[in-house]
């Protein structure tokens, strides 16, 4: 490769440590470049770098693992599924598209899996199109807890309520422009944890 700052390599190694201590996942390129003012195929050179020297793996899409045990070395491969309906439910699919390290301490000893937000109807609370969304499986939720519903074929996400009066189930979104659905009936997947988003 081009000329090798040995400063910015240390500080790069640094910084993708220190990150997944604090975050419980690793940097993205985008995340890399932008810390350190410097393009993609910059960081990517650098990781690449690393990775020759022995001292992370690169696995993925924000999955490293760091040789040191610097940083949690009990990580978990966390199944990423399909999208997710973030406005009108779309077909639900479960199938495991790819896998992502995360630590062991963050999950708590608790199944999830992550989905890829799809739409906008969750963006006041920060979930825009494209974010990918750590999820708790579980079968239920407390009212006002964000969740993965199923109906018939179709999941969505949505902040869930019960109306006893009605005996309905209120999917609410966080987007001023979408409407509340009421429905007889869904299933809960799980709860939505975590969002986890690329900086471009």
């Amino acid at each position: 490769m081009r000329h090798k700052d040995n400063e910015l390599l240390e500080a790069m190694y640094d910084y993708v440590v220190e990150y997944k201590n604090e975050n419980s996942i690793s940097p993205s390129y985008g995340d890399i470049a932008n810390h350190f003012g410097i393009d993609r195929s910059t960081a990517c050179r650098y990781m690449k770098v690393l990775e020759k020297e022995g001292r992370l793996e690169i696995l993925g899409h924000r999955s490293i693992r760091i040789a040191e045990e610097k940083v949690f070395d009990d990580s978990v491969q966390v199944p990423v599924l399909g999208n997710i309906a973030c406005g009108a439910p779309i077909f639900a699919d479960g199938r495991v598209q790819s896998y992502m390290a995360l630590s062991a301490a963050a999950l708590r000893g608790k199944e999830h899996f992550i989905v890829t937000a799809q739409g906008d109807s969750m963006i006041n609370i920060g979930i825009n199109d494209g974010d990918m969304v750590l999820v708790e499986a579980v079968n239920t939720a407390d009212d006002g807890s964000v969740v993965v519903a199923l109906l018939d074929d179709e999941a969505t996400l949505k902040r869930i309520y019960r109306d006893k009066e009605k005996q309905k189930i209120l999917l609410v979104p966080e987007n001023d422009a979408y409407e509340t659905r009421e429905v007889d009936h869904c299933i809960i997947q799980g709860i939505a944890r975590k969002v986890i988003k690329d900086i471009v």
